[in-house]
């Protein structure tokens, strides 16, 4: 199957399903597109401010950031008495 034909599947199958939008519908998606992309900025902001402040914590990669969380994890299901 081709991206093309896939494309038009998606088409007819959403042209059948989906009513078409009254005027205030439209703008009210319009709202609701702009809040979504309002609270992915913001995530994406976190995500990388989390990201920079484990980077300058000493956590280079991902792999890192699992064997540290490996030694917490151990470190609380066995704590050295």
């Amino acid at each position: 199957m081709t991206a093309e034909y896939l494309d038009e599947v998606d088409k007819v199958i959403d042209a059948n399903h989906f009513e078409p939008l009254t005027e205030i519908q439209v703008v009210e998606h319009k709202a609701r597109l702009d809040t979504l992309e309002y609270v992915v900025e913001t995530l994406n902001t976190l995500r990388e401010s989390y990201t920079k402040e484990l980077i300058i914590s000493g956590v280079k990669d991902e792999d890192m950031l699992r064997e540290k969380l490996e030694k917490i994890r151990a470190q609380i299901e066995n704590p050295k008495e």
